[in-house]
């Protein structure tokens, strides 16, 4: 060996070394040294990665960008290496058509586990790039070369909700034990390591050669012995399968269900308590979300979840502007300039009326991750609220360009539609909400939208809509406040009668319902009680004041106020 030989050897040892440290600095100025003493695509490779490892992703793509037309020419397992690495800073630094490129550029021969890895890549672009359909093969080819391959899984999950595909049957022992190594029995001796390209230590496993790709390599094989423990995990990678999967369909009390079955270690951990939150969330069930969330922080209160955005919009939903100023100044402590603590800024001016400063904290959110679309959708409603109707639309639009199962964003557009009285157009966005995710709220809007529309064939299907939320939630407030509004439109008044005394047993200080008591009874002929329900509304929310005053004016005239039944 001559002494250049040496000497590139103890650089490579030395980058080693400290990366195992965490001296990235140093790293860095050992792979320097080793790339000017050896200027190949091995040692390329090292320093690029070493960037990367630091953090110093756009560094990584300089680096490579200025040095890759040195060796375009050279093929082989490096090279090809070198392509990927090149493919993943790009996408991470969202250049995502120069990714592509770069993917697409690699040759040569790849393990499952390798091919796994570019294809979930190629579906992150594609899905970044508004490419839904190309996205959601690319993931489901990854999971078939590499079943566990999870991030694969959950977008796959995800981007084929419309059809029916089975991801558990690859959970099977005999594919999954082919893409695990068994490791050296005890005793056995090591062979001599073989030199690696590789800066990050080690790079081998035992008696294993350094695969193509970096961060690729398969997972150490069990022991023959250990099949039982490989059997255990994928069983529970079968229910955490299945859990992820009622998420991605918005089956609440299915998630629910499922998680509760979970082992105790592994239902309290902030991915498990992030899911069912989220779920929660999803159904519309606010406190339950909340609780769920806290559970998540106070099991990783160091993370900067980035479900932590919709924990924001449950306090905003359920008015703790405390809770979520307190919220915010945690995030700000953690990280001021994420997405997630922008939006959670966002909803805490929000909540306390400041829409323009809320609307200036989601665009600035839009900013840092122009590709994250529930930062639109909030950007969208703050418009909405300040009747910037075409602004709120344009927000919701983007959003869904972004992502078109965004159900708020399809709720956004319903709502602008019924501000501009498109009735009409408000059920057909709301229509598509509920499609997406037909929880109680959703329902209500589309029930609400319907109802305005002058149709009696609109009515039934708002009176069925009602339905669907009931057999969710039987005591569903509004919904049965919902309901008796339209049995009274139906004319159908012994039961709306009978719904609305229901109600007022759970609620007797609701102004709406002894409002609507008062129209049922005037519609029945007994204006005693009539004049009697209307007056204990009057008394009782100021809010309903005007609504109130106007029925019994009506009343005492003798009017029809109009809004009892249908006229088509």
């Amino acid at each position: 060996m001559s002494s250049e030989d040496g000497t590139r050897d103890v650089l490579r040892q030395l980058v080693a070394d400290n990366l195992a440290l965490y001296l990235y600095d140093n790293a860095i100025f050992y792979a320097e040294r080793l790339f000017a003493a050896e200027p190949t695509t091995s040692s390329l490779h090292t320093l690029a990665e070493v960037h990367m490892l630091k953090g110093d992703v756009e560094g990584a793509v300089r680096l490579l960008r200025g040095n890759l037309p040195l060796f375009c020419g050279e093929t082989g397992p490096i090279t090809t290496k070198l392509f990927y690495l090149y493919g993943v800073v790009l996408a991470r630094t969202n250049r995502f058509q120069e990714a592509d490129h770069a993917f697409r550029s690699m040759r040569g021969d790849l393990t499952p586990a390798e091919q796994s890895a570019l294809l979930y890549w190629m579906g992150v672009i594609q899905r970044k790039t508004n490419r839904d359909n190309e996205a959601g093969t690319a993931f489901l080819k990854s999971v078939q070369s590499n079943p566990l391959n999870w991030g694969a899984i959950e977008n796959a999950v995800v981007l084929n909700t419309h059809s029916e595909v089975n991801l558990g049957v690859l959970f099977s022992e005999k594919v999954c034990s082919s893409l695990v190594k068994v490791p050296r029995a005890a005793g056995t001796p090591a062979k001599k390591r073989m030199a690696t390209p590789l800066g990050t230590p080690p790079h081998t496993q035992g008696d294993h050669p350094v695969p193509l790709i970096p961060g690729a390599s398969q997972p150490p094989r069990v022991a023959e012995e250990s099949s039982d423990a490989l059997q255990s995990l994928l069983v529970l990678l079968r229910h955490m399968l299945g859990i992820i999967s009622a998420s991605a369909r918005y089956l609440c009390h299915e998630v629910v269900l499922r998680i509760k079955k979970l082992p105790q270690a592994h239902r309290d951990t902030g991915y498990v308590q992030g899911i069912l939150a989220k779920a929660y969330y999803d159904e519309g069930l606010y406190q339950e979300a909340c609780t769920a969330f806290d559970h998540l922080r106070s099991l990783e209160p160091y993370k900067l979840d980035p479900k932590l955005v919709y924990y924001s919009s449950c306090l905003w939903q359920l008015q703790q502007d405390k809770r979520l100023a307190y919220l915010a100044q945690e995030m700000i402590q953690m990280d001021k300039l994420s997405v997630v603590t922008q939006v959670v800024l966002g909803n805490t001016h929000s909540i306390v009326g400041e829409h323009e400063t809320a609307a200036q904290f989601f665009a600035r959110a839009c900013n840092i991750d122009k590709h994250y679309a529930y930062s639109h959708t909030l950007r969208g409603m703050e418009h909405l609220v300040m009747e910037e109707l075409d602004d709120a639309a344009q927000a919701f639009r983007v959003s869904l360009r972004l992502d078109s199962r965004n159900y708020p964003a399809w709720h956004g557009l319903g709502s602008v539609a019924v501000k501009k009285e498109l009735w009409q157009e408000a059920s057909l966005h709301f229509k598509k909400a509920c499609t997406i995710n037909p929880s109680p709220p959703l329902l209500l809007a589309y029930a609400n939208s319907l109802m305005e529309e002058r149709h009696p064939s609109c009515l039934e299907y708002a009176l069925t809509t009602i339905e669907r939320v009931l057999q969710k939630q039987p005591t569903h407030p509004l919904a049965t406040l919902r309901k008796g509004e339209i049995l009274l439109k139906c004319g159908q008044l012994e039961k709306a009668k009978a719904v609305a005394h229901g109600l007022l047993e759970r609620a007797p200080r609701e102004a709406k319902v002894n409002l609507l008591l008062g129209r049922i009874y005037r519609k029945v002929g007994d204006r005693v009680r009539a004049l009697q329900y209307l007056n204990l509304a009057h008394g009782l929310d100021p809010k309903d004041t005007p609504a109130v005053k106007a029925e019994i004016e009506r009343f005492h005239e003798g009017e029809d106020s109009g809004e009892d039944e249908w006229n088509p």
